[in-house]
């Protein structure tokens, strides 16, 4: 993610999405921060398919926190 605003654009456009709460981007983290009930692999989906509608050449990939 290149800038700030690219990255509260794609934060207001992921936000949108049904069955994923609480999404936060950490621009300088270079992380999106969610909760969901979906699958791993769904919830990857749908983070890319927006992700790439907002900026492309932003890969989506998932971090465990335990």
């Amino acid at each position: 993610m290149d800038c700030a605003n690219c990255a509260a654009k794609l934060e207001r456009e992921l936000q949108k999405i049904e069955d994923i709460t609480n999404v936060t981007i950490d621009f300088m983290g270079q992380k999106i921060i969610c909760e969901s009930e979906m699958d791993e692999h769904e919830l990857l989906h749908r983070l890319q398919e927006v992700t790439d509608t907002v900026e492309e050449g932003v890969i989506i990939s998932c971090m465990h926190h335990h």
